[in-house]
């Protein structure tokens, strides 16, 4: 059995707070978590009562993309309780594209930015900023080198084209401060976490 309480949300409330979060964050996670104890008031009482939370969320009209979104900030939850207990993640199949009323507006990209920086996740953040001031697609990502941040342009190579993209001075500053901090001499700046570039 895993009690969940008013009690316990206004401490992970607390908690959130103290890692510094943003308030909307917060606030989302907040309503996330009060979501799981409208499901299960009395509390938990084991693993396949807490995974029929997903499908009561489907059964309220959430799309799998929102379930989602809302099972992250309830396992976040669930690890501040000292739970081993996950939710197991919707698979959504993704379109093969976008229409034009779903590219990404300058409020998402500012967002998506802010939670790479509140997550520590510096690099992560870098990477949306080289991926939306160039238009890259993420295959791409390994034209920006050191070297094209010298010359001030990346060639990207992609079904037999080439195609040279300038990059702005404000983000070639950016990557090679990040570079210079990380000892990167030459080759790629941002590809791999693991390497030099981490």
């Amino acid at each position: 059995m895993l009690n969940i309480n008013p009690a316990s949300l206004d401490a992970f409330i607390k908690h959130l707070r103290e890692q510094e979060y943003s308030p909307a964050t917060i606030a989302k996670y907040a309503h996330d978590a009060e979501a799981l104890l409208r499901y299960a008031p009395e509390g938990i009482r084991d693993k396949e009562h807490l995974n029929g939370f997903r499908a009561w969320l489907e059964d309220m009209g959430y799309s799998g993309a929102s379930v989602n979104s809302m099972l992250g900030a309830v396992n976040c939850y669930l690890a501040f309780l000292g739970s081993d207990w996950r939710l197991k993640y919707v698979r959504v199949q993704r379109r093969a594209f976008l229409p034009a009323d779903r590219e990404l507006t300058r409020q998402e990209y500012e967002s998506l930015v802010s939670a790479a920086l509140e997550q520590g996740d510096r690099r992560l953040a870098l990477i949306v900023q080289t991926l939306c001031a160039l238009g890259l697609r993420i295959s791409e990502l390994k034209a920006v080198t050191v070297e094209s941040l010298a010359a001030g342009e990346a060639s990207i190579h992609n079904k037999g084209k080439l195609r040279t993209i300038l990059i702005p001075d404000a983000l070639c500053r950016k990557l090679r401060a990040w570079c210079g901090e990380r000892g990167i001499r030459a080759g790629l700046c941002l590809c791999h976490p693991d390497g030099p570039g981490a």
